[in-house]
């Protein structure tokens, strides 16, 4: 079931993605409780080789730049990158408890409603260049 749904979770933002993990588990016939510890669990697991591959990214970036006498600041990036953690960290918790508890009650179509505003939004921002 989960190669089911492999292609819904590298469509959308992570956010979103672990929902459809939390679908995948109880898909299965796990728990709402435990799908969603799994879920979890599996960002954490996943989490430190997304920074670590976004981090040398970062460095041949840098590197590429200073070759062709256009220097990127490295201080600044790092700054302005590690503001955007804290703040996306934040966003996150307040996403996850909002959807947790439309789960949690029984709510399931509101997050459809959400999974569909959020793609239509995603997909404008993308025909647009973002």
């Amino acid at each position: 079931m989960d190669g089911l749904c492999a292609g819904t979770r590298a469509a959308l933002p992570r956010v979103l993605a672990l929902r459809v993990d939390d679908l995948d588990g109880m898909l299965v016939g796990a728990s709402k409780e435990r799908a969603e510890r799994f879920s979890f669990a599996l960002a954490v697991v996943l989490t430190p080789a997304v920074v670590a591959q976004e981090a040398m990214r970062l460095l041949k970036a840098t590197h590429a730049a200073a070759a062709t006498g256009a220097p990127i600041d490295l201080h600044g990036t790092v700054v302005f990158s590690l503001l955007g953690a804290v703040f996306s960290f934040l966003a996150g918790l307040v996403a996850l408890k909002w959807l947790s508890s439309w789960l949690e009650n029984g709510r399931w179509y509101l997050f459809g409603i959400y999974c569909l505003v959020a793609s239509g939004v995603v997909f404008c921002l993308h025909t647009r260049g973002y």
